[in-house]
């Protein structure tokens, strides 16, 4: 019964695909995803896993098994907090990022307490080290910062380069994986405050534009 809801709201996720691969999903990863379908009871959950299995159909290699792995251990609870802090997520490249800047995640409704959860359940890197966004930027080089709605680009205000080294928390690969299934959108609101902090840190060397 569990496997046929999973799959059942996978199929749903097809019907809006654009475009499937024509390359089959490898069988190790189907067995690995079904032995743990069938202990998923949340209907919640179920969304998530049939929105696991609708993108790996539609591009094999998208979630690996190590992310099979840690997203089974994830409770409806942590689900819900992560889907919230979701909405503070950055990308850079393939990197999901959320600047360190507490007041601003407070506003949010994110506390660090939320994080802590989050690293206790494998999907954000909450050590001791301090992760940073850090390039070279000149007027001819920049760095775009996605969301699921807005794009945050970053350029040295002149030709000489500087370093840009802004702190950020980092998603696991898990969490960057899972990321990119997670309903979320952030608000222009906590966009701007996110451009207006990394102005202050680099006012004058760099310009930040907004799309």
């Amino acid at each position: 019964k569990n496997v046929e809801s999973v799959v059942g709201k996978a199929y749903q996720e097809l019907l809006d695909a654009p475009k499937v691969s024509n390359e089959s999903v490898d069988e190790d990863w189907t067995t690995r995803f079904f032995n743990i379908a069938k202990e998923i009871n949340s209907e919640e959950m179920q969304y998530i896993w049939g929105k696991i299995l609708s993108g790996e159909v539609v591009n094999p290699g998208s979630f690996s098994v190590r992310t099979l792995d840690t997203i089974r251990n994830v409770s409806k609870a942590e689900a819900e907090i992560f889907q919230k802090v979701s909405s503070c997520v950055l990308c850079s490249n393939k990197d999901g990022l959320i600047p360190q800047n507490l007041s601003l995640l407070e506003k949010q409704g994110v506390t660090y307490d939320d994080l802590i959860i989050l690293s206790e359940a494998g999907l954000l890197n909450l050590s001791s080290i301090t992760y940073t966004l850090d390039f070279k930027a000149t007027t001819k080089f920049w760095v775009n910062l996605l969301s699921k709605k807005y794009l945050l680009r970053i350029t040295g205000a002149s030709d000489k380069a500087f370093r840009f080294s802004y702190g950020v928390y980092k998603l696991t690969s898990a969490g960057s994986e899972l990321y990119t299934i997670i309903d979320s959108v952030p608000n222009e609101e906590y966009i701007l405050a996110v451009a207006s902090d990394i102005g202050k840190h680099f006012y004058n060397k760099a310009d930040i534009a907004l799309h």
